[in-house]
């Protein structure tokens, strides 16, 4: 385990640790978003589904409706269909006009606003809704919203109203202890239910149909329990949850030096004992208080309901002792926080592990390089902000950025946003600090500084490295780090992407909480002050561009991973076969990934279909490797082939490669049980994170070609193994 002073959170390398099991719903045409990201448009995805949830203007000046829509200016609510009928497909709404129904129609300072909800055979879908923004001129500034797609429901109930009510009110009595007296209980309606709408639900489960009931107390009370009843079998709820925005629920354990989890309960919700509350002293009253403290900052900055914004109880277990031992160390394990002795007393501290856990239900950014240093520095920016503005704590000016400085005095201060270099954290992604070795996961905790200098930066102000920033504050800047967390980062997300994400992030939200276009300019200013946009050093994460500036992609092929598979699996010696999983995507929510294994292996991803190539066509792909290897030797690695027509003859691409990522290498060719393309080049050691290719098919050019990933591995320890997302061959007309 690692050192407290290189570690708030129990890291990990392995990939399968992270690959989580959500599954993505049916993704929108990529070109029809190419479309509108070249007309300047911003296109949100779900990063569960896969789906777009947004489609909006990159800043005060609205979307004009394509061609093939009529227009209807003088008309908000004719207007603001038109608009459904021309994006709402890309959400999941099969129909707009027969799909949607406006229940809201508002004019705020000139600006329209539709609200719609999804229906299904006219009943209404949980949580489907489409938002329409409008400017003044009648251009759209905003669609947002989520949809069920793909729904194919009997709308038959089999359970009776009547029961569905006594079913929910069983359920309240069960769980609140209260009466049938003391509550009062809604007229069930019909609804239908689809998870991963309102849920982290597995978005590809079909939907079902549902009683919707609602049991609220007839005393005030934070209570209003939402039961949604299977209108198909008896006595079953499908989901329940209290929708009291602030219905926090705190559950505070003590493991009293053991290594029980989560242990001893001592403090809940409602236990006002000194050994709770934030006048205690002890490691369990400061531990409860400050996840309230990191709760509110939450609930009032963003309106989110704890972690994965459906209330997620905050469990905590102080005074953590595995085998006996002190442990100098904090970790959200995915489900709760675990501090050892006297960690729980730093609030930044706290703030910092459960912003793991809202970075799990929302980006998931990958523990590994880039994604990972931005997954710590998250947490450090998230904590620091809680720490600042909680009234708690020491938050002088001499400790102001400073991480853990209410630990104990062993452990003392760890990071330092305003100097990283104070820690041996890089400040600019050029710094001589910045680690560029495979330890810490490729340096999470190390290259955090990069981030977090630039969040001081736009915090705070001041002048570094040949920028001055005028100062935009917490509120302004923590909106900015929040709609880039929750909308724009995935699980495989770079500093180059959080450099374009952050200042997308800031021009998106012009008029909302005082940001102006001139804060959005310090942003960038802050950005580039760090480099973020540049590489350590040379070739470090090589990138290739897919078109020239000006241009953009036609697509003869196109996988992101997150629809149908595209692709055979084929193992061709041993046993390691290619798969489709989650966790560390370029996009979306999926990725094609084979694994480094300890044993003889050579296995490809092959395209199911040929594809007949442009003229002007290149082959363009995002991947991410990690293999095995020592000072002397590549021991395992990974080539790209291709096949024209049904010859069955792979050729290596090699001679095509133009930009980005290239061959590496060459595999090691050695006696014994060797890899099976040992003493070919191709893709060696370590990425350092994602990186991208791209092949020039000049030479292929009205030939139908297949196209493989092939990686083998000799029979000694593995490594990350290798990752492919966003494959595309395509034109730049």
């Amino acid at each position: 385990m690692k050192n407290f002073k290189q570690s708030l959170r129990k890291p990990s390398l392995l990939l399968t640790a992270f690959l989580l099991s959500f599954q993505s719903g049916a993704l929108a045409n990529p070109n029809a978003i190419a479309a509108l990201q070249s007309s300047g448009a911003i296109v949100g995805k779900d990063n569960k589904t896969g789906k777009v949830n947004l489609v909006g203007s990159n800043g005060p000046n609205g979307l004009k409706l394509p061609g093939n829509f009529p227009s209807q200016p003088g008309n908000p609510q004719a207007q603001a269909m038109n608009f459904a009928k021309a994006y709402a497909p890309l959400f999941g709404v099969k129909n707009a006009a027969t799909d949607l129904v406006a229940k809201k129609s508002l004019k705020i300072n000139g600006e329209s606003i539709v609200k719609y909800q999804q229906v299904y055979k006219g009943i209404p879908v949980v949580g489907g809704q489409i938002n329409v923004n409008l400017d003044k001129s009648g251009n759209l500034l905003a669609i947002t919203g989520e949809a069920a797609d793909n729904l194919n429901i009997d709308t038959t109930a089999k359970v009776s109203a009547a029961q569905a009510r006594n079913t929910s009110l069983k359920l309240v009595q069960k769980y609140y202890k209260l009466g049938a007296s003391s509550v009062k209980v809604s007229t069930p309606q019909l609804h239908i239910y689809k998870p991963g709408i309102i849920d982290p639900g597995d978005a590809q489960s079909p939907g079902k149909l549902v009683w919707f009931v609602k049991v609220t107390p007839i005393k005030s009370q934070p209570l209003e329990q939402i039961v949604l009843v299977d209108a198909q079998a008896k006595d079953k709820v499908v989901l329940t949850f209290n929708n009291i925005p602030d219905a926090r629920n705190r559950q505070t354990y003590t493991a009293n030096g053991t290594s029980n989890l989560p242990g001893t309960l001592v403090c809940t919700e409602t236990n006002t004992t000194t050994n709770c509350t934030a006048a205690g002293t002890s490691d369990t009253a400061k531990a409860h208080t400050y996840a309230a403290d990191t709760y509110n900052f939450f609930l009032s900055n963003f309106g989110r309901d704890s972690l994965d914004g459906f209330g997620l109880p905050l469990v905590s277990t102080v005074r953590y002792s595995p085998d006996g031992f002190p442990y100098e160390n904090a970790y959200w394990d995915g489900n709760q926080m675990v501090y050892g002795d006297g960690l729980a007393k730093a609030d930044d501290v706290v703030g910092h592990e459960l912003a793991h856990g809202l970075t799990q239900y929302t980006s998931n950014l990958f523990y590994y390089y880039q994604s990972g240093a931005i997954n710590e520095s998250m947490s450090d920016v998230f904590g620091e902000f809680v720490d600042l503005t909680n009234a708690k704590g020491n938050d002088t000016a001499a400790v102001r950025w400073k991480l853990g400085e209410d630990l104990p005095a062993s452990i003392g201060v760890i990071r330092d946003m305003k100097d990283p270099t104070l820690f041996g954290n890089p400040d600019k992604m050029t710094s001589p600090h910045y680690y560029k070795g495979t330890e810490d996961g490729g340096g999470v905790h190390f290259n955090s500084g990069v981030n977090n200098k630039a969040a001081y930066l736009m915090v705070d102000g001041g002048t570094f490295n040949g920028k001055t920033i005028t100062a935009l504050g917490i509120p302004k800047v923590a909106k900015i780090y929040y709609k880039a967390q929750t909308t724009y980062l995935t699980s495989g997300s770079n500093y180059i992407d959080l450099y374009n994400y952050l200042y997308q992030s800031c021009t998106s939200q012009i008029g909302i909480a005082g940001i102006t276009a001139a804060n959005c300019t310090q942003v960038k200013n802050a950005l580039d002050a760090v480099e973020m946009n540049l590489q350590p050093v040379a070739g470090f994460q090589p990138q290739a561009s897919v078109c020239p500036v000006g241009k953009n992609p036609v697509n003869a092929f196109f996988d992101d991973v997150e629809g149908s598979s595209k692709w055979n699996f084929l193992t061709l010696k041993g046993y390691n076969p290619w798969k489709i999983e989650t966790g560390y995507a370029a996009s979306g929510t999926n990725l094609l990934y084979v694994e480094d294994v300890d044993s003889l292996s050579d296995s490809v991803a092959v395209m199911k279909t040929g594809v007949t190539i442009p003229a002007g066509a290149f082959l363009h792909f995002k991947h991410a490797f990690g293999f095995e290897f020592d000072s002397t030797n590549n021991y395992d690695g990974a080539i790209v082939e291709y096949s024209i027509g049904s010859t069955g003859v792979w050729q290596d691409a090699k001679a095509l490669f133009v930009e980005g990522q290239n061959y590496n290498g060459t595999i090691f060719n050695g006696s014994g049980a060797d890899n099976p393309l040992k003493g070919r080049t191709g893709f060696t050691k370590e990425s350092h994170g994602y990186v991208s290719s791209r092949y020039n098919l000049a030479t292929l050019a009205g030939k139908v070609v297949r196209f493989r990933f092939r990686q083998a591995n000799d029979n000694s320890v593995g490594s990350l193994g290798w990752v492919q997302d966003d494959v595309r061959i395509y034109t730049c007309p």
